[in-house]
């Protein structure tokens, strides 16, 4: 059994030019419907499934948690600076205390 031309478009074993003009009108918006659907899907494949909303809350997110993170920093740096002063102190005070005498 030939069909004519292999790779046309067939409904039910008919081809399109056969077909009611309703038919060919269903069949072709079917036929755009997938062709942009496929258009889409090629599109999407190229690129990362996230939602942009999603990700830059979680940027500002972790923004927030790198400027704590160097407010914490900067507390720190500032109490290990005081406790260097501490200890230069007590040094001197040791040092005084031994210079005159008493045990240390």
């Amino acid at each position: 059994m030939n069909h004519g031309d292999p790779n046309s478009i067939r409904i039910m074993g008919k081809p399109i030019e056969q077909l009611t003009h309703a038919q060919r009108v269903d069949v072709m918006k079917q036929k755009q419907t997938a062709e942009r659907k496929q258009q889409l899907d090629g599109i999407l494949s190229q690129y990362p499934k996230y939602d942009i909303v999603q990700l830059e809350a979680a940027v500002r997110q972790m923004d927030g948690n790198i400027k704590q993170l160097q407010a914490t920093q900067i507390l720190e740096h500032n109490k290990i600076k005081e406790y260097r002063v501490h200890i230069s102190q007590c040094e001197a005070r040791d040092k005084r205390l031994k210079a005159a005498g008493f045990e240390v």
